[in-house]
């Protein structure tokens, strides 16, 4: 009797439990109103929690180097580099910097910040501190972003090139890559030409997260990765070699776009990249930097006929006119002449002696630029 009466208790507590956890489970996957309320809760304390906690400072910190997706994101690095820059409370230095500002052909003209500093410490005697500021398809705004915000407190000499895509690119491509905000920071040269192309910068309230969300949704899920699984990548800046993925097809008409746009940029460059140069060579003039352009080679074989060469040397011409009435050096390095091996495509080099090649021939443009000689290139 005894023991039926304790193996009556022990099911009574056992049903109990097994009806506490079918209850817990129940309301656990059934949509109540206090799930939804608890929901909504925990979901807007974290927004919070985020917006608050995610600043400049805190991705110039130890937390900005898990933030790029892999080596060859140079949006998230760079803007991380320019938080660091930001919150970098060491005084300049005695020696000279050069910032080299551009798209994919600049970044595997040159390939490296250490062998350009050294190419220039040769060449000129003196040490130097050199920052690779490009980014893909980088447009005229987002080097004047890169530009306004790396050159703030240090002013130096500003290496760009033009490339016959980039004097060819429109307003339209230039707003939609603006929209786009691939870097995570805002640049008040940046908002003021957009006002000057006569459209509406994108709002700003002061707080991070919410003025730069493009960036940080397309970033914290690698960060997160990264940080839990991966560690932080490291950047390879010559990353951009397109041409060795393409068919023969698709090879056919990146030939094609890379020879109507040295014609367009011949004939009649986009007045709308020549008026955002103008204002940005301006403004940097006035911070106190000076303006080299630099003219990256061009594989022999995109020259299939003499018409493309034509093409190709009005585009030279034009493009020298253009940096004199910008007041800025033109560096053409024509001694330096890679052969069709040491490009990727058409003009990405990848090639490294030939990259140390235009680093030489960069470096001794800086050395003419900056002393009484002055000559052109």
């Amino acid at each position: 009797m005894k023991h039926q009466t304790i193996s009556h208790g022990n099911s009574a507590i056992l049903a109990r439990i097994v009806e506490t956890i079918q209850a817990f489970w129940t309301g656990f996957v059934q949509p109540t109103r206090f799930a939804l309320l608890l929901m909504i809760a925990t979901f807007t304390a974290g927004a919070l929690a985020m917006g608050l906690a995610i600043t400049p400072s805190t991705l110039a910190g130890r937390l900005g180097d898990y933030i790029p997706s892999n080596f060859a994101d140079s949006d998230a690095f760079l803007t991380v580099r320019m938080f660091r820059m930001a919150e970098d409370k060491t005084p300049p230095d005695s020696n000279p910097n050069l910032y080299a500002v551009g798209d994919s052909l600049l970044a595997h003209a040159f390939a490296s910040e250490t062998g350009l500093e050294a190419a220039l410490q040769t060449t000129t005697g003196r040490k130097w501190h050199a920052a690779m500021l490009t980014t893909p398809q980088q447009m005229v705004l987002d080097s004047s972003a890169l530009i306004d915000v790396a050159t703030k407190k240090d002013p130096g000499i500003v290496v760009m090139a033009f490339g016959a895509g980039r004097l060819t690119a429109d307003k339209a491509g230039e707003l939609h890559s603006y929209r786009l905000a691939r870097l995570g920071f805002r640049s008040k040269w940046q908002d003021e030409q957009v006002r000057l192309l006569g459209e509406k910068p994108r709002r700003v309230t002061g707080n991070y997260v919410m003025d730069n969300r493009n960036f940080l949704l397309r970033n914290t899920a690698d960060a997160v990765r990264n940080l839990l699984y991966f560690g932080p990548p490291v950047r390879r800046i010559d990353a951009y070699t397109i041409g060795i993925h393409l068919s023969p097809k698709e090879w056919e008409t990146f030939h094609d776009t890379v020879l109507s746009d040295l014609r367009n940029a011949a004939s009649h460059p986009n007045p709308t990249t020549i008026r955002l140069l103008e204002d940005t060579a301006r403004r940097l003039e006035a911070r106190g930097n000076k303006l080299i352009i630099f003219e990256p080679p061009i594989s022999d074989r995109t020259f299939t006929r003499q018409s493309d060469r034509r093409d190709y040397q009005n585009y030279l011409k034009l493009a020298a006119q253009l940096t004199a009435r910008l007041g800025g050096y033109y560096c053409f390095p024509s001694d330096v002449h890679p052969p069709v091996s040491a490009f990727a495509d058409f003009h990405h080099v990848t090639d490294p002696y030939w990259q140390g090649r235009l680093r030489v021939a960069l470096a001794k443009c800086v050395e003419d630029a900056t002393t009484s000689k002055g000559k052109q290139s």
